[in-house]
C-alpha cells in the first residue's frame, strides 16, 4: 500500500492510497494514541481510494508535534505529518542563527590571520 500526499490545508490532509482494499482502515495517532479515522472514498474509474483526515486542533502546541497516518490492521506508517509551532521555535532558530554568525566571525578571523602571514 501506498499513500499520496494530495494536500494539507485548514487541518485537513487529504490523499490517494494505491494498492490498498476498499473498506481499508487508516487512522491518525500521535505517538501510539488514536485521533481519528480517515474517511475512504473509492473511484471506481482510476481505481484509487481516496482519503481525508482531520487533524483535530487540540493536538497542536509549542515546538514540534509528529503525527502519523497508519493502516490499522498492519501497524504500517504511511504518511508522517509534522507540524513546528509556538515560541520554542523562533527561540530555537535564533539561538542557532547566533551560533552560525559566531562561526563565521571565528572563520573569518582565522583566515584575515592566516592571510596575513
Amino acid at each position: 500500500m501506498e499513500l499520496t500526499r494530495l494536500s494539507l490545508s485548514h487541518g485537513v490532509y487529504t490523499g490517494v492510497l494505491t494498492g490498498g482494499r476498499e473498506g481499508a482502515a487508516l487512522s491518525l495517532f500521535a505517538d501510539d494514541t488514536k485521533l481519528t479515522t480517515a474517511t475512504v472514498e473509492s473511484d471506481h474509474k482510476s481505481k484509487s481510494l481516496f482519503i481525508k483526515l482531520s487533524i483535530p486542533a487540540d493536538v497542536i502546541e509549542d515546538g514540534v508535534v509528529v503525527l502519523t497516518i497508519r493502516d490499522e490492521t498492519s501497524n504500517e506508517i504511511l504518511d508522517t505529518i509534522s507540524i513546528v509551532s509556538g515560541r520554542l521555535t523562533e527561540e530555537n532558530l535564533a539561538s542557532r542563527v547566533a551560533s552560525l554568525e559566531a562561526q563565521l566571525d571565528l572563520i573569518k578571523t582565522s583566515i584575515r590571520r592566516l592571510a596575513q602571514k
